[in-house]
């Protein structure tokens, strides 16, 4: 099991019941907004978004880092590049296209069980589930989600990701 997420840096701003909080990563700073609540531990939790896809990647990114505003997203366009970013920075979770240039989400899953057999992966496709070929993988995955549901319910990976996470 692996600790849900890195702890948050500090609160650099507060004005009445609402922060500035800094949520720090290896490469980067992302200054997030969240409700203070006395007491209470805050956690970022990196994410590691691939897709060859831009457009749905840098929409997605955006998406999920407004709808949790803990999450803190690396985006990869392709295989290679994924496992270099996975390597160097060992997110809290991986999401990741069945579709990949260079290869598949399935071969980046390999890679990342193999260093973690634990590490969350959501695996997302536009295709249609039967036409992936899960073969003795669906059991690796943490979830299994279709774009069009994803894009319907645009809460949906959110909350699949905090789930995983917060489980893990």
């Amino acid at each position: 099991a692996i600790a849900p997420g890195r702890p948050v840096g500090r609160i650099v701003q507060t004005a009445g019941d609402v922060a500035a909080l800094r949520c720090e990563s290896v490469e980067s700073v992302h200054e997030h907004r969240r409700e203070v609540v006395a007491g209470a531990d805050v956690w970022c939790v990196e994410i590691l978004l691939v897709d060859g896809d831009e457009s749905w990647l840098s929409s997605t990114a955006t998406l999920l880092e407004h709808r949790r505003e803990r999450f803190v997203v690396r985006t990869e366009t392709d295989l290679a590049g994924a496992t270099e970013t996975y390597a160097e920075t060992e997110p809290d979770c991986v999401v990741s296209d069945f579709q990949l240039p260079a290869g598949t989400g399935l071969d980046l899953l390999a890679e990342v069980r193999s260093r973690d057999p634990d590490r969350p992966f959501v695996l997302v496709t536009g295709q249609p589930r039967e036409t992936v070929p899960l073969d003795g993988t669906a059991s690796l995955l943490t979830g299994f989600l279709h774009k069009r549901g994803i894009g319907g319910h645009d809460d949906l990976l959110a909350r699949r990701i905090e789930a995983a996470v917060d489980d893990g």
